[in-house]
């Protein structure tokens, strides 16, 4: 008996778990091409974004507007360098 119902609770569980799950859906603004991606945020508004690849070299891109747009700020023309991160304390100085 209570290996029936332990059944059934974790039958339940996974049964939630893929009605409730949602998929991801890419919002972005930035170009697909990519390999990589990566950033961060200093307020809800103002943030920065990096992206690249080895073959195409890294782009850095700035918004001010909660991610609504982009504006490229940086791009490394030499496939041999590449961003590995980017962490800003505010809005002109990183960290």
């Amino acid at each position: 008996m209570k290996k029936k119902i332990f059944i059934t609770i974790i039958w339940t569980f996974f049964f939630s778990l893929v009605i409730y799950s949602q998929e991801w859906i890419n919002v972005s603004t930035l170009e697909e091409n990519n390999s990589w991606i990566d950033g961060c945020f200093i307020s809800a508004e103002e943030g920065w974004a990096f992206s690249g690849s080895m073959a195409h070299g890294d782009t850095i891109y700035h918004t001010i507007d909660g991610a609504q747009t982009w504006e490229v700020i940086y791009t490394l023309e030499n496939p041999v360098e590449y961003i590995i991160s980017l962490q800003m304390t505010d809005s002109l100085n990183a960290g």
